[in-house]
């Protein structure tokens, strides 16, 4: 039974789980921006408060982390999909 599976389940089922893993990670980095707008804090909120006060320093700055973070992620997850699949 252990053969069975570590030979042919396991190999079957861990590159998809861990490329669903991975996008549903990336996701998450890019939604959280949304709800820090609406409540939640964190950079979203950062962006929201600095559009209110017209800091608009502050706002690109915030901007530019966001899009860092986010492409960041994505390249990472990339090469570890690569790996594995």
């Amino acid at each position: 039974y252990f053969q069975v599976l570590s030979q042919a389940v396991f190999p079957q089922f861990f590159p998809g789980f861990i490329a669903w893993s991975l996008y549903k990670l990336e996701l998450n980095v890019r939604s959280s921006t949304i709800i820090g707008m609406v409540g939640g804090g964190g950079l979203g909120f950062v962006i929201q408060k600095g559009l209110k006060l017209f800091q608009f320093k502050e706002v690109s700055l915030a901007i530019i982390l966001v899009l860092l973070l986010v492409a960041g992620t994505e390249f990472v997850t990339s090469k570890i999909r690569e790996r594995i699949i």
